[in-house]
């Protein structure tokens, strides 16, 4: 019956009952057969727009986490021109010196579903970071349901000219200005295969964007 009364049908069909009914009533002085299908049209179009305006939120509500998994610093090496030198062009490994660092960090995005509505056909797509890369891909067969997220495993790998401390500071730093900008966005659908976005940004900003993101072929691939 619900799907019945929020079919588009349904409402096209109250208004033309209202319209057709409230005619013959006019011509039948007012009889209680068009009353009739006044009424019965009345109850359907409010059925209609009740169902429409405050039922049941049917969107599936898809969103997305980036956890920090684990993290390493690789040895201090010279830059030359930049790292401290003595008289005779050594260089020296002075607490404030300025040396090169290559960081490795491993992440989880998490792609849950906060909602009863299964979504199917998930994809996500990222910006162009190529420090950045994926381990694994989304199965898009796999519905994503309220119990069983999707994870994906990743590694951010580059490289800095630091301090040591600004060394250790930037090792507990689980997400750099870098990471933060880096956009995505989340395609899925609903049963009725009605098509959803939602757009993240790290560590847990999640928007349900209205209408599909601009998504330039250049700058976005799909995980």
């Amino acid at each position: 019956m619900k799907k019945i009364l929020e079919d588009t049908n349904t409402f096209l069909a109250s208004i033309i009952g209202i319209i057709g009914g409230f005619i013959w009533a006019i011509k039948n002085n007012w009889d209680y057969e068009p009353i009739i299908l006044l009424s019965v049209s009345t109850v359907a179009l409010i059925c209609f727009l009740a169902i429409k305006f405050f039922g049941e939120n049917t969107r599936p509500n898809v969103e997305a986490e980036l956890k920090r998994t684990g993290s390493n610093r690789g040895p201090q090496m010279m830059v030359p021109g930049l790292s401290p030198q003595n008289a005779e062009g050594h260089y020296l490994p002075q607490e404030n010196g300025i040396f090169h660092y290559d960081f490795e960090y491993k992440y989880n995005l998490i792609i849950r579903n906060n909602s009863t509505q299964n979504a199917y056909n998930v994809k996500v797509y990222v910006e162009k970071n190529y420090s950045l890369k994926f381990l694994n891909e989304t199965n898009l067969l796999d519905p994503l349901t309220l119990d069983k997220s999707k994870i994906i495993k990743a590694e951010y790998n580059f490289g800095r000219n630091f301090s040591s401390q600004e060394s250790l500071n930037e090792l507990s730093n689980h997400f750099n200005d870098e990471i933060r900008k880096t956009k995505f966005v989340i395609e899925y659908q609903d049963e009725q295969r009605k098509t959803y976005f939602t757009e993240f940004s790290p560590p847990n900003t999640n928007i349900h964007a209205k209408k599909k993101p601009k998504m330039g072929s250049q700058e976005f691939r799909q995980i």
